[in-house]
C-alpha cells in the first residue's frame, strides 16, 4: 500500500547543538500526489480460525505492571540478535526459530517485535522514485525493507505462525509532517498501520514501525529501538493513533482498547507528545490541548509523575519561519516538586510553536535533551516595548542533581527571579555545606559579555552565600552560579541560573575589586583558613562599609598564627597599599586589622597566614571594603614587627606612623609579657597592668624604632614598631 506514517525524535545537547531525526514517515504533500492512495484494510479478512480470537476488550494491567523492567527480555533479545540469515528465509521458518528461545507468549511477542526492529529497514526510497513495492510478509522478509504496512503485515504473519492472536489496524497517525493544527475526521483515509496483540490474557497495541528507528534530515534510515511502542498503554497509544474502520465509528472505536473511547475531535486536539513524555508520565497541569490561544502572555505548567525531569529546554518558533527557536520571550523553571513552569510572552500577533525538550533522571545519555511535545500558540494580542529575556538559560533556578551534589540547598518555593532596587540586588544562596563557587553576570542584550568581575560580589554567610549584583543598565540579566562538589574542587559545574531585572541603572558606579582570589568570593577560604588557625565563626562578616574612611576588621583565631594582609583599591588591583594603610594587632580572641582608606570606592583586603606544614603563607580570606568618602588626612600607620604580634602587644599612643620633628611625643604600649621596652634611645618606664610609657623629642634622623625583650636584663632587643619623623 502507498501510505506510511512518520514521527520525529529531536535530540539537543545541553550546550545547544541540535540534531533531528525523523522516524520512518509518510510522504510530504508533493510526494503523496505521485503515489497511490492508502487503501483501507478490512480487519475481518483474517485467515480461517481468527474469528475465534478472544473478544477485544481493554486491558486491565498497565505496561509497568506487565513489564516492570525490560531487562527481563535480555536473554530473548540476545538470541534474536544472533538469528542466522538462513533461519529467516521463510515466515514459518523464522517463527519456528524464534519460538525455540521463548517460554511464554510475552517472550514470543517480544522476540517477533525485536527481530523486525533489529532487521527490517524502513524503505526511504519508496517515495523518492514513485515505486510501490509489495508489502506482503514474504516480500518484506525477502528484501528486509518495508513501510508501515509491511512492518504490520510481517508482525501479523509471524504471530499467526506462533499461535498468537494478532490483528492489523489502520487509521490516522500524528507524524512529523502533519500540520499541528490539522483536524482529523472519521471519514478520512488511513495513513498508518499497526497491530494489536493478545498477550497474557489481554489485548494490547504496539507499533513496530515506530519502534524500529528513524531517518535523519538527509533521509537516511537510522536504526534506534524505541521501547515505548511495545505493548504501549492504550491511553498513551491513542494520543498518536486513531483507528478507522469502513464499517463505522462504533466498530473502529473498539480498537482503541479504552473503556471510554475518545472521539476524533479529542484526538485532533490532544497534545502531540513524543515517546519520552509517556515514559516519564508527563501530566499537563494547566493546558491539555495542543492549541493555546493567548492574549499578551500565558503560564503553562506540567510535571513528570514517573521519572523526574532534570532539565527542560523550551523554545518559541514562529510558524513558517526557518529561524531557530529562541528563549528571549519565555521563562522556564523547575520547582522542587518537579513541576515545570513556562511563562510565554509572544513577541507579536501570530501563530508560534512552543517546542519542549527535556532529560529525565536515570537516562544513560547524560547530556542529551529529547523532544517531549509541542504546543501551538495563537497570539491575539502581544505586549509592547518589552525587554528581552536572556536566551542562554535552559531552566531558571537550581539545576538538579548538580546543585544538590554541590551543596546548594533546595528550599520550598525557592525563588529564581529578583527585581533590583535602585539597580542593586542581593541573591541568597542557601548551602548545606560550604563549597567552591563563582558567578557570572550577563545582560540579555549581550550574552557574550560577562559583567561579573566588576558588578558582582559573592560572600559566604552563616547560612550559605549571598551574591550582590549592581546592574549597570536597565533590562534583564542572567546570574549564573558554578559550584564544585566541595571546597577543594576547582572543577566547577553549572549549578543555578537566576533572572535579575532592573528598570534603572545602579546609582553606585564604583567598580568592585577585580579577581581578589578564590574565584572572586569573599569571606574565609576553607578549608585552608581553618588549617591555618582561623575560626569559621557564626555570623562572621565579609564586607564592611565606612563613611569616614576608617574601619576595624575582626579576625577570629583558634590559635596564634602569623597573618599578613594586602590592600588593593578596585581601580588598581596590582598596587598593594597595605603598608601604611593597615595596622594588624592581636587580641585575646584573635586579631584586628585597622584600615585607613585614602579615597572613595571599593577595596579588597586579602589575608594570608602561616600554615603548619607549608613554607609559603597561603591565601586564607578576602574582605570587601567600601568607603563612601576617603580619609582626607590619611596619615600612615606605623610599621609592626613579628614580636609585637607574638606577644600580643597593643599600641596605645601614637596611632599615626609619623612623629613630628622637634616636638615631644608620648609613646604608650600595653605589653604584660615584656620585661624591657625601649623607644629610640629612651628606656620606657613600666607602669601598672603591663603599661609602658616613654617620651621622645626627635631632632634628627628619619626613623624612631620601638624595641622590646621578655627579660628585664636582656642585652638584645627585638623590633616591635617603627615610626618615621616628619
Amino acid at each position: 500500500m502507498g501510505g506510511a506514517c512518520s514521527r520525529q525524535t529531536d535530540s539537543l545537547d545541553v550546550s545547544g547543538r541540535a540534531s533531528k531525526g525523523n522516524v520512518p514517515g509518510r510522504a510530504t504533500t508533493q510526494q503523496k500526489n505521485k503515489n497511490k492512495p492508502f487503501t483501507s484494510l478490512d480487519q475481518n479478512s483474517n485467515v480461517p480460525g481468527e474469528e475465534k480470537f478472544p473478544p477485544i476488550r481493554p486491558p486491565k494491567k498497565t505496561k509497568s505492571k506487565l513489564i516492570p523492567d525490560p531487562e527481563v527480555f535480555k536473554d530473548v533479545e540476545t538470541f534474536v540478535r544472533n538469528t542466522p540469515r538462513y533461519s529467516a528465509r521463510t515466515v514459518e521458518g523464522l517463527a519456528n526459530h524464534l519460538m525455540t528461545a521463548c517460554s511464554s507468549d510475552l517472550d514470543r511477542v517480544r522476540a517477533i517485535f525485536c527481530w523486525i526492529a533489529f532487521n527490517i529497514t524502513y524503505d526511504t526510497n519508496k517515495y523518492a522514485n514513485g515505486a510501490d513495492p509489495p508489502q506482503d510478509a514474504d516480500s518484506v522478509l525477502k528484501t528486509l525493507k518495508g513501510v508501515c504496512m509491511g512492518y504490520a503485515t510481517l508482525f501479523h504473519a509471524l504471530c499467526r505462525h506462533a499461535g498468537i492472536p494478532c490483528l492489523q489496524v489502520q487509521g490516522h497517525a500524528k507524524e512529523q509532517y502533519h500540520d499541528l493544527e490539522e483536524k482529523f475526521t472519521d471519514e478520512g483515509k488511513p495513513t498508518h498501520a499497526w497491530n494489536i496483540v493478545h498477550v497474557k490474557g489481554e489485548w494490547r497495541p504496539l507499533d513496530v514501525t515506530w519502534g524500529t528507528g528513524c531517518t535523519d534530515n538527509g533521509g537516511t534510515f537510522k536504526r534506534k529501538f524505541d521501547e515505548h511502542w511495545f505493548l504501549t498503554d492504550p491511553a498513551d497509544f491513542v494520543c498518536k493513533h486513531y483507528p478507522l474502520d469502513k464499517r463505522g465509528k462504533a466498530e473502529a472505536a473498539k480498537y482503541q482498547l479504552l473503556n471510554r473511547p475518545i472521539p476524533v475531535e479529542r484526538f485532533s486536539s490532544a497534545i502531540d507528545a513524543k515517546s519520552l513524555a509517556y515514559v516519564i508520565g508527563l501530566k499537563y497541569l494547566t493546558h491539555d490541548h495542543r492549541v493555546i490561544e493567548v492574549t499578551r502572555d500565558v503560564t503553562i505548567k506540567f510535571k513528570a509523575t514517573r521519572r523526574p525531569l532534570l532539565f527542560v529546554s523550551v523554545t518559541l518558533k514562529e510558524k513558517g519561519s526557518y529561524r531557530e527557536g529562541n528563549k528571549e520571550n519565555i521563562l522556564t523553571s523547575l520547582s522542587d516538586d518537579g513541576t515545570c513552569t513556562v511563562y510565554v510572552r509572544p513577541p507579536r500577533v501570530g501563530t508560534f510553536y512552543l517546542e519542549v525538550m527535556g532529560r529525565a533522571r536515570e537516562e544513560n545519555e547524560n547530556r542529551i535533551l529529547h523532544e517531549l511535545f509541542t504546543y501551538v500558540i495563537k497570539c491575539k494580542e502581544c505586549q509592547q516595548d518589552v525587554q528581552p529575556f536572556p536566551d542562554e538559560a535552559v531552566t531558571w533556578g537550581l539545576h538538579q542533581p548538580i546543585a544538590s551534589q554541590c551543596g546548594l540547598k533546595t528550599t520550598r518555593g525557592g525563588k529564581y527571579s529578583f527585581t533590583a532596587k535602585n539597580g542593586a540586588v542581593k541573591v541568597p544562596v542557601p548551602l548545606n555545606h560550604r563549597t567552591n563557587m563563582k558567578a557570572t553576570l550577563k545582560h540579555a542584550s549581550n550574552m557574550r559579555d560577562d559583567l561579573s568581575e566588576r558588578c558582582t560580589v559573592l560572600e559566604y554567610t552563616q547560612d550559605g552565600a549571598i551574591v550582590t549584583a549592581r546592574l549597570p543598565r536597565p533590562g534583564y540579566y542572567m546570574l549564573r552560579l558554578f559550584a564544585g562538589k566541595n571546597l577543594g574542587d576547582n572543577n566547577l559545574d553549572q549549578a543555578a541560573d537566576f533572572l535579575l531585572y532592573t528598570d534603572q541603572a545602579c546609582a553606585v558606579q564604583q567598580p568592585y575589586p577585580n579577581k581578589p582570589g578564590s574565584n572572586g568570593t569573599y569571606g574565609l577560604i576553607l578549608p585552608v583558613a581553618v588549617e591555618c588557625g582561623l575560626k569559621a565563626g557564626n555570623g562572621a562578616r565579609s564586607s564592611f562599609q565606612t563613611t569616614n574612611g576608617e574601619l576595624k576588621i575582626p579576625i577570629q583565631l583558634s590559635r596564634f598564627t602569623e597573618l599578613k594582609v594586602h590592600l588593593h583599591h578596585a581601580a588598581n588591583m596590582s598596587n598593594d597599599i597595605a603598608q601604611g594603610h593597615t595596622f594588624l594587632e592581636y587580641t585575646g580572641a584573635g586579631a584586628t586589622v585597622d584600615v585607613r582608606l585614602p579615597r572613595a570606592g571599593y577595596y579588597a583586603l586579602r589575608v594570608f597566614a602561616t600554615h603548619p606544614t607549608e613554607t609559603m603563607m597561603p591565601h586564607v580570606a578576602n574582605f570587601l571594603l567600601y568607603a563612601e568618602n576617603g580619609r582626607s588626612d590619611c596619615k600612615p600607620f606605623p610599621r609592626a614587627y613579628t614580636m609585637a604580634y607574638q606577644e600580643r602587644v597593643k599600641l596605645l599612643k601614637p596611632l599615626d606612623g609619623q612623629v613630628p620633628r622637634g616636638q615631644t611625643t608620648l609613646f604608650q604600649i600595653r605589653a604584660p609579657t615584656l620585661g624591657k621596652v625601649k623607644v629610640g634611645d629612651t628606656m620606657m618606664e613600666r607602669k601598672k597592668n603591663g603599661l609602658w610609657e616613654g617620651e621622645v623629642t626627635p631632632q634628627r634622623g628619619t626613623n624612631i624604632p620601638v624595641y622590646g625583650a621578655k627579660e628585664a636584663n636582656a642585652t638584645t632587643l627585638s623590633g616591635l614598631y617603627e615610626f618615621t619623623v616628619a
